[in-house]
């Protein structure tokens, strides 16, 4: 017979939203007498991307922040702006401290067990959930499994995917040549060429940065598309002898297809593949850390999963902007510039944190584009999915 290990809770993936919802159940108090099990393919211990996102004072993980920003720059075209970001900051957390700091947190609290084995499948049954690898058997209350399948969204149109897919290159120079007191949120002004692309800089000091070419489109393009973007982006700010000490590459769905349909009573999808990501913006850092501390607070025993929702008003105009960019993916310059034009940078990322008052949030839908937001509202009002044209 096979040996059954029992465990309460098992995360399958150990990224991002696993750590941040195990950290939550940790910092509850609730969970102390209950046994958690983290499952891993691949260890998780090399800095294999870089997460920032924007908060007021002091924050948790201000320990681990490699920088932070009070200035950042955005650049269209025809159009050029540094913005003081007040009374935000925005900060930037690389993977492996990230890593390195739950992981270590989580061996204290001896409740914690981390395992590298492959996860095959699952079954659930009306008391819990079976969990089969390659080598093991085990047996759970909850299970919540964070690996990202696109075959829910492949074959439907109601909810148009686009990708946030880029490669950054973390560089370091001899010479002084970065300017290290302001990030560059948004740099438009580069060949669009029918699409939403721009470059994204992180300066950790005046001789190192990340340059990180980024695309939102619904196709992911070619490894050299993105590299030869940033070569030519360094030759432009005559940035000619430096060298390339990291890199990272990823591709994050933006998309409002409800993802938590699939949850069942003892199983749960989280992260990306539960709808956490920002899907206009792609930014996942706290987003995921907002939705992991809902999660643990209604979590028991009997908490059906299937009650977890992410619905508000803030998925609509999420779901209108990604319709407006799948049908005219180069639109994407033009909405952030008439946004950075017009209105106050801290209430910008006040918005993309849905955390704004609807008077707040008038003003952000005046100082858009009209016209394809309202016809993509129009077509959402019959029933039409957003087909490109």
């Amino acid at each position: 017979m096979e040996t059954v290990s029992y465990y309460d809770y098992i995360f399958i993936g150990g990224g991002l939203s696993t750590l941040l919802t195990v950290e939550e159940m940790l910092k509850s108090k609730r969970f102390d007498q209950q046994r958690i099990l983290i499952l891993e393919a691949v260890s998780k211990n090399s800095n294999d991307r870089t997460w920032s996102f924007w908060e007021s004072g002091k924050g948790k993980f201000d320990k681990i922040a490699a920088q932070y920003w009070d200035h950042a720059i955005f650049a269209a075209a025809d159009f050029k702006t540094t913005v003081a970001l007040h009374p935000y900051k925005y900060k930037t957390v690389e993977s492996a401290a990230f890593y390195t700091s739950l992981k270590q947190k989580f061996e204290k609290s001896g409740i914690v067990t981390y395992k590298l084995e492959r996860y095959e499948n699952h079954n659930e049954s009306a008391n819990g959930v079976v969990v089969r690898t390659e080598t093991s058997v085990y047996n759970c209350k909850k299970l919540f499994v964070s690996v990202f399948h696109n075959k829910e969204t492949a074959h439907q149109t109601k909810y148009p995917m686009l990708w946030q897919h880029f490669i950054g290159w973390k560089i370091r120079t001899k010479e002084p040549l970065i300017d290290p007191n302001a990030l560059t949120f948004m740099d438009f002004d580069l060949p669009q060429d029918g699409n939403t692309r721009f470059m994204y800089v992180l300066p950790f000091s005046n001789t190192e940065a990340l340059f990180e070419f980024t695309y939102f489109s619904p196709e992911i393009v070619a490894d050299h598309v993105y590299t030869d973007a940033i070569k030519a982006y360094l030759n432009q700010r005559r940035i000619f002898d430096y060298e390339v000490y990291e890199k990272e590459q990823g591709a994050i769905p933006m998309s409002c297809y409800p993802f938590w349909n699939k949850n069942s009573k003892h199983v749960a999808y989280i992260g990306s593949a539960g709808g956490w990501t920002k899907a206009s913006t792609g930014f996942t850092f706290s987003s995921s850390r907002k939705k992991a501390k809902s999660l643990v607070e209604n979590l028991h025993n009997n908490f059906d999963l299937r009650k977890l929702r992410y619905f508000n008003r803030f998925w609509f105009y999420d779901l209108l902007f990604v319709d407006v960019l799948y049908r005219n993916n180069e639109l994407g310059s033009a909405v952030f510039a008439s946004l950075f034009k017009k209105l106050p940078a801290a209430l910008i990322l006040k918005f993309l944190d849905e955390e704004t008052r609807f008077t707040e949030e008038l003003r952000i839908f005046w100082a858009c584009p009209k016209l394809p937001f309202v016809a993509a509202l129009l077509r959402r009002m019959v029933g039409l999915s957003p087909r490109p044209l």
